[in-house]
């Protein structure tokens, strides 16, 4: 079912001239440009080290500040204490990479218990991890402010039962099966095709110097449109507990309303019924994004 719903398109965006043979420009805006991978059997070595030198290292910086604090671990597993890179190295404006330079995990302790703690995601772990999740995307957005990678989104075309099993049930302990089947069924009703394809957001985020409204649509802008590109036919979107608050306006005015509480836990399911519907609300307005986020604040108070 997959198959049939992707149009017969080129494999990738063909590289412009300035672009790397690994990335292709697919949208600029004043000194920020989006760039989509070329994935290539001759280009494994460049993707590797683009992981391993900018994607994991942005990664890592993101999450391991605020508000997720998950730099450090502790390994006693009645404490979970975690610790964020700015507890650790404090308000330092050098890069983690640098950081990390002279930095001894083994002398690491948990401020709570004294326990050891370990990196919340090892780099060469996540660097496979990444690799993996990149090599199955059907989407790929990377953001760039100059020639600094800032910001990434990556889509894959999934269903809702592999979608559990790839990426949800590696978070068990947050919420279960039943809790997920829950509220899908509260979103797409109790008849859902747990087969059907959908997409799904594997990935976004920005750095903490690039967090905005500009720059998270931009990433929306370009992933969702790459797909409306490549389907067929329309299709349903899911991502999982998007905190940042750009990410709840996604409810434009029209009606969409894209969050849906999983029973019983400080978690939600982001729900988009249509992608066609979302790029014309959505990135086919005169509109900008902060008009939008005004519409819908008001939106909120009436």
């Amino acid at each position: 079912m997959l198959n049939n719903l992707v149009a017969t398109l080129p494999d990738s965006p063909q590289a412009k001239e300035k672009d790397s043979p690994l990335l292709a420009t697919i949208m600029n805006r004043g000194n920020f440009s989006i760039q989509t991978l070329v994935l290539k059997p001759e280009n494994e070595h460049e993707l590797e080290q683009f992981v391993s030198e900018k994607v994991v290292p942005l990664y890592r910086t993101v999450f391991g500040g605020n508000p997720w604090h998950e730099y450090l671990r502790c390994n006693n597993s009645k404490c979970k204490k975690k610790q964020s890179i700015q507890s650790v190295y404090g308000q330092s404006k050098d890069s983690l990479t640098n950081l990390e330079l002279n930095f001894d995990l083994k002398t690491a302790c948990c401020p709570d218990c004294g326990n050891a703690m370990s990196f919340y995601y090892p780099p060469e772990r996540k660097i496979q991890e990444t690799l993996a999740e990149l090599k199955k995307s059907f989407t790929t957005s990377f953001l760039y402010d100059g020639e600094e990678l800032v910001g990434f989104c990556w889509l894959w075309l999934s269903t809702f039962d592999a979608i559990w099993e790839e990426k949800f049930s590696t978070i068990s302990d947050q919420f279960s099966y039943a809790q997920y089947v829950e509220a899908i069924k509260k979103y797409f009703g109790d008849n859902t095709n747990w087969s059907m394809p959908i997409l799904y957001f594997a990935d976004i985020c920005t750095a903490p110097t690039h967090r905005s409204v500009d720059n998270f649509y931009s990433l929306m802008k370009a992933s969702l449109t790459q797909s409306s590109a490549k389907i067929a036919e329309d299709i349903s979107i899911i991502g999982y507990n998007i905190q940042d608050e750009t990410a709840y306006k996604l409810s434009v005015p029209g009606g969409i309303e894209p969050i849906c509480k999983i029973p019983g836990v400080e978690s939600s399911i982001v729900c988009l019924p249509s992608l066609k519907r979302v790029i014309n609300e959505l990135f086919n307005r005169s509109l900008s994004p902060r008009q939008i986020l005004r519409e819908q604040r008001k939106k909120r108070t009436v």
